[in-house]
């Protein structure tokens, strides 16, 4: 039995659902459950807040002092690797490392209008001290390659599992539109509601759903009596309630290295308007006319024109016709279902077991 030691620091004990890279962690793991050659290892890295040791399948190490606690190496073959700012565990580590790229930190600081350009050099030190790097997305290879032309580490892209859960989904040709996930400014989640203003459809319920604590969403509530705001949850139940008011799937951002919230929509038979860049162009591809994609620009007013125009189009569609075109969205998850994904794994991993 192959031994992978997975290397993470975010939903420890893989049980609670943060985001991207804890859902990439537990499709991680359950693509390789009972994998007749390898075997996963969670090796959690860890600070001082309140770690819980009672899981006995996981291993640990401390973040900075390197403290061990039921943890080893010795019988790892390879370690697939999901941290950026602990290059400290890196150093230690004389097993070949394959980091998996979920976001590149200098995209991040450019789209998400913060004043610095700086691009992390925690996240280039994991780079130069990985034996290969896996991306998420094509686009996200390219920006890599074009940014660090010197850095002479394989890549590869290996993208996201996504595995489909619902097969029935009952449309009731809803108008609401809707937009789930973090709110940042590259992920513009605001226009599902300017939009609606700049088409003087007002008469549309509008819900967003993600942490919205500061004093910008305050406003926007208090203007637009149409939008609601529902709280961030990881729990399927509430997330459920949630797709199920929404009849028009938001998927904005002017920087996406792949796109869950977009494999949601589609999975539910949403019909889904989607920022035309990066990994949801690659996701669409082939099924552009089912789904609704819209020209992003990084100005914001041509933004918010392009996405309306595009909001504009999908309302005037009929019942029918978003209906089969939601139908037919759903093979587009096919590309990304766990036994395809796991080959491209198997076939990387084979290079680097002696």
């Amino acid at each position: 039995m192959v031994k992978l030691g997975l290397l993470l620091d975010e939903g420890q004990n893989t049980k609670i659902n943060f985001g991207g890279v804890t859902t990439w962690n537990l499709n991680f793991l359950e693509m390789f459950h009972k994998h007749p050659i390898y075997e996963v290892i969670i090796i959690y890295c860890y600070d001082d807040n309140n770690l819980d040791y009672n899981n006995k399948n996981v291993r640990y190490i401390h973040k900075n002092n390197l403290k061990k606690s039921n943890f080893t190496l010795k019988d790892i073959d390879v370690v697939i690797n999901c941290l950026w700012s602990t290059n400290k565990i890196l150093k230690i580590i004389n097993k070949p490392i394959i980091t998996v790229i979920h976001s590149l930190l200098y995209k991040e600081y450019l789209t998400n209008a913060q004043t610095s350009s700086d691009t992390s050099p925690m996240q280039e030190n994991t780079f130069s001290l990985s034996d290969h790097l896996v991306f998420v997305s094509n686009c996200e290879q390219e920006y890599f390659l074009e940014k660090y032309p010197n850095l002479k580490v394989p890549t590869s892209v290996i993208y996201n599992t996504y595995i489909p859960k619902y097969t029935h989904r009952l449309y009731n040709h809803l108008d609401t539109v809707g937009y789930i996930g973090r709110f940042v400014p590259r992920k513009r989640p605001e226009l599902a509601i300017l939009g609606l203003d700049k088409i003087d459809r007002l008469d549309i319920e509008c819900l967003l759903m993600g942490k919205h604590e500061n004093i910008y969403w305050e406003k926007l509530k208090k203007k637009y009596k149409n939008l609601t705001f529902v709280k961030e949850s990881f729990n399927e139940e509430v997330k459920n309630n949630f797709f199920n008011k929404v009849g028009i799937g938001s998927f904005t951002s002017i920087y996406e290295p792949f796109g869950y919230s977009l494999c949601e929509f589609i999975d539910r038979g949403i019909p889904v308007i989607v920022a035309d860049i990066d990994g949801p162009k690659e996701i669409i591809q082939g099924f552009r006319k089912y789904v609704y994609p819209y020209k992003v620009f990084f100005d914001y007013e041509k933004d918010k024109e392009s996405y309306a125009k595009t909001l504009k189009h999908v309302l005037s569609l009929s019942k029918d016709e978003r209906k089969e075109n939601s139908e037919k969205a759903r093979e587009i998850l096919n590309s990304f279902k766990p036994e395809i994904i796991l080959k491209d794994w198997e076939n990387l991993l084979k290079k680097y077991i002696t």
